[in-house]
């Protein structure tokens, strides 16, 4: 959530939020499990947190039922980490392992802040040259930016693809924030792009190719926190190799449904891909608002078809004719 990138969960999830909880005088010579202990009695002290308070492997859950969970982990300075880093319990509770949430926060903010180039924006520009009033329609403004978009739209086909495959564990969400978050800067940085739907494609093929060791360079797989030192986010592939190979699996399918959506044409046809990358639930909305606002325009005679462009609303153009309002079989009176 820190991130800007959550997506509502499938069915009747719950919202997981995590939270830390420093402890900023304790030193690493203080028990993992000890500590635990003395956070959940402090919870527990509050009589509407002890009613719905819950323990978990090393941390502590608030179960807003119905609505979200809290996942509440006890923390400790991490003296080794000149970044502000901070130690954590292992699942065990037998040692402290290093951990920096807000430092990753950091470094993914400055990545989305990276602004992508797009050829289409020179053809936009020489359109909109004339002294007419034109705007594009709809009305386009990516308020979370294409990263955290990208970055949603991944999470959300691994839920959707995963939903019926109770045997697999799908990619942690950190994962598929970090890899995205790299392949994106990269390509930022070295690249030119037909449109913010190319750029998605890029970073979806490229994931792989950000992950920091592989088995056969050093017998182990690492996705690294590069805001700290010896956060591995890939950790658990290393117990259970079935991860890293549901990892590979699911990004190849994701890799090849986007960029099925680039050679469909027709609404129906790609609402219909849409619905089997994301689900129904946020494709139909989309359609739905899109509809209402493209029936508004055209209400208010102010839907316009541009060439070489398609819709816009205008006020008024040399180059664009207007869309007429839309009546039953065309006659206005009925």
């Amino acid at each position: 959530t820190a991130t800007g990138t959550n997506v509502r969960p499938l069915g009747g999830d719950e919202h997981d939020v995590d939270l830390m909880c420093v402890l900023p005088t304790l030193t690493r010579d203080a028990s993992p499990s000890e500590v635990k202990a003395l956070v959940g009695r402090r919870l527990a002290e509050n009589a509407r947190y002890s009613e719905i308070l819950e323990e978990m492997a090393r941390c502590w859950r608030i179960v807003y039922a119905n609505e979200f969970h809290l996942d509440i982990t006890p923390a400790i300075p991490n003296p080794d980490c000149g970044n502000g880093g901070l130690l954590v319990p292992d699942k065990q509770l037998r040692r402290w392992k290093p951990s920096h949430p807000k430092g990753f926060r950091d470094r993914f903010d400055r990545r989305a802040l990276l602004v992508p180039r797009f050829r289409d924006e020179v053809s936009k520009d020489a359109l909109m040259a004339d002294r007419s009033s034109v705007e594009p329609y709809p009305a386009y403004e990516l308020i979370k930016g294409v990263l955290r978009r990208a970055v949603q739209l991944l999470k959300r086909h691994r839920d959707v693809y995963f939903e019926d495959k109770s045997t697999l564990s799908p990619p942690i969400s950190v994962i598929i924030t970090e890899l995205a978050a790299r392949a994106y800067a990269y390509l930022v940085e070295k690249h030119v792009f037909d449109n913010e739907f190319d750029l998605l494609l890029h970073v979806v093929k490229m994931l792989p190719a950000f992950i920091d060791e592989r088995p056969q360079s050093d017998g182990k797989w690492a996705v690294w926190n590069r805001a700290t030192q010896g956060e591995n986010f890939a950790e658990k592939w290393n117990r259970d190799g079935a991860r890293a190979d549901a990892f590979f699996h699911w990004q190849r399918v994701a890799e090849a449904g986007f960029a099925r959506l680039a050679d469909l044409d027709g609404r129906d046809a790609i609402a219909a891909e849409l619905r089997s990358l994301l689900g129904s639930r946020p494709v139909n909305k989309v359609l739905d608002d899109q509809t209402a606002a493209i029936s508004a325009a055209r209400k208010n005679q102010s839907l316009w078809v541009a060439p070489k462009v398609g819709l816009i609303t205008a006020t008024a153009s040399s180059a664009a004719a207007p869309v007429r309002a839309n009546t039953f079989f065309g006659r206005p009176d009925v």
